[in-house]
C-alpha cells in the first residue's frame, strides 16, 4: 500500500487524509494515463486501471507482498500463533511486528484479535451457545471472548448482540 499511495500506512492509522494529499506512484502512474479514460464508462476505467497496475507490479517490492501475506494469515489463521506465522513467512517476531506497524499501523496480535472477532460477529448464531461458539471462532474459552468483546466493543457479548436486534 505505501508503494502507491506515496506515505506509510502506519502514517495515517486514525486519521483522515484528504485525497489531494495522497500521492505515490500510483497517482502519478494513472495521471499519467488520464486522458485514456476521458469519456469512458466506469466500468472500462476501472478494468483499464487494473491492467496499468498489473502491468507495473513488478515494481513492488516482495517484502510489501509478504506484508500482506501476513495480514491475511492473521485474519484466516487465528488459531495460529504469532511465531507459527513468522516462521511461516521466514520472518522473526519482531520483522512480522514491524511489517504490520508499518502496513496497518496495529500489532499482528490485535489485528489476529479483531478478525477472529469479526468473524464471530458475521458467523453469529442465536440458536448456539456462546462457549461453543467462542471454541468455533478460535477462542480458548468463552471468558477469552467475553475478554475481547469488552476490549474491543466495550460491550458483553451479549449486550453487543441484543443491540443487533
Amino acid at each position: 500500500p505505501s508503494f502507491f499511495m506515496g506515505i506509510p500506512m502506519n502514517g495515517i492509522c486514525d486519521q483522515s487524509i484528504p485525497a489531494s494529499d495522497i500521492g505515490g506512484r500510483f497517482v502519478s502512474l494513472v495521471s499519467s494515463y488520464k486522458p485514456l479514460f476521458q469519456n469512458k464508462p466506469a466500468a472500462l476505467v476501472i478494468i483499464e486501471i487494473e491492467e496499468i497496475i498489473a502491468a507495473h507490479l513488478h515494481l513492488i517490492d516482495t517484502n510489501a507482498v509478504k506484508a500482506i501475506t501476513a495480514l491475511s494469515m492473521l485474519e484466516y489463521k487465528t488459531e495460529s500463533s504469532i511465531s507459527e506465522i513468522s516462521d511461516n513467512l521466514g520472518w522473526s517476531r519482531q520483522q512480522l511486528f514491524r511489517k504490520c506497524r508499518k502496513l496497518s499501523g496495529l500489532s499482528p496480535k490485535f489485528i489476529q484479535q479483531v478478525f477472529r472477532l469479526q468473524r464471530m460477529i458475521r458467523n453469529f448464531n442465536k440458536g448456539v451457545e456462546l462457549t461453543d461458539q467462542a471454541l468455533l471462532h478460535g477462542y480458548y474459552d468463552q471468558s477469552h471472548m467475553i475478554h475481547d468483546f469488552n476490549r474491543l466493543t466495550t460491550l458483553s457479548p451479549t449486550d453487543f448482540f441484543s443491540r443487533e436486534n
